[in-house]
């Protein structure tokens, strides 16, 4: 399994990607099936922190496709900078691994990777408080657990701190 950039991710790679995540119930990606060359150039765009890309309070954030023979087995996001949603809801490392792939230590594997090789500072990284399988991957780099937090769309958070 190799850890690439949005650079190196093919329209039919995404498009694959989008569509079976879509299936499972993971909306984010109706825009990569919609126009898939766009959807990239903006994971570009918003990592090289382009205001255009950073509307809505999406803050810069470099994405990471976890990859094996030309399929996209998962997505890590690392967000850089803070606001509410970051610090009580989302944190600053969001994953999901496509759902043919689960079960495999896609989710594990990119985490690892992502904390040695893109970690400079600490970050937070949230769940939600019956995601079992995510907190095991979370629990498997032993973080610090921070206080939970309540969402009214997802419920309880689960909030970790996690050091380079």
């Amino acid at each position: 399994m190799d850890v690439v950039l949005p650079q190196s991710v093919t329209v039919a790679m995404i498009v694959s990607y989008a569509r079976e995540c879509i299936e499972s119930g993971i909306s984010m990606y109706h825009r990569a099936l919609h126009d898939p060359q766009e959807y990239l150039h903006s994971l570009i765009e918003r990592a090289n922190g382009n205001p255009k890309y950073l509307v809505n309070g999406l803050l810069p954030s470099q994405t990471f496709y976890a990859c094996s023979d030309g399929k996209i087995l998962g997505a890590i996001r690392v967000r850089h900078g803070s606001n509410e949603q970051v610090e009580q809801v989302i944190g600053h490392i969001g994953y999901e691994t496509r759902p043919s792939a689960r079960n495999q230590g896609v989710a594990k594997f990119m985490l690892q990777w992502v904390i040695q090789n893109h970690l400079i500072c600490p970050k937070l990284i949230s769940v939600e408080a019956d995601n079992w399988p995510s907190i095991r991957v979370i629990q498997s780099v032993a973080p610090t657990e921070l206080s939970s937090h309540y969402d009214e769309k997802l419920g309880t958070i689960r909030r970790f701190k996690i050091e380079p």
